[in-house]
């Protein structure tokens, strides 16, 4: 009986080190797949894209400026802008805009373009023009301008 007793606590201890061994491999696996995703170059240019909205300001009865600054290090191209939320009303009923329509209210955009790269660089501004579809009406109003997931900026302001 006690062969019986030593066969099976021998397999038992060789299971515990092959599942160990096995536990193991996978969960380096795991930490160099994870190290692996933080050098791509999208996942850093993630971390590294930073915006602020700098001023906001009513240029007629149904037009409003907002100025963003590109405070990160990538270049963010055309595309991904126009990609972009952005969420605009007064405060408590504010809504999505909708990216270059005819008809308001949508926004467009114009990149104050420094190198002529016609992408928004480090340290460029970016102008967005919100056309409203009625006349605003003065009070605080909410701004938030989602860069297609990557990062955001909000703001809050008066109109007078």
């Amino acid at each position: 009986m006690s062969s019986t007793f030593t066969a099976s606590g021998l397999l038992i201890f060789l299971a515990i080190i092959v599942l160990s061994a096995l536990f193991s491999t996978i969960m380096l696996s795991m930490v160099f797949s994870a190290n692996s995703l933080y050098s791509l170059p999208e996942f850093s240019s993630k971390i590294k894209t930073r915006i602020k909205i700098v001023f906001c300001a009513k240029v007629s009865d149904s037009e409003v400026e907002i100025w963003v600054k590109n405070l990160g290090e990538p270049r963010i191209p055309p595309k991904l802008i126009e990609s972009s939320l952005l969420f605009f009303g007064p405060e408590g009923d504010f809504e999505v805009m909708p990216y270059g329509r005819t008809k308001p209210p949508y926004w467009t955009y114009s990149i104050i373009d420094l190198d002529g790269d016609n992408c928004w660089g480090p340290t460029e501004t970016l102008k967005l023009t919100i056309k409203w579809s009625t006349s605003l009406p003065t009070g605080k109003y909410y701004v938030k301008f989602s860069l297609y997931g990557v990062c955001e900026t909000t703001e809050s302001f008066e109109l007078h």
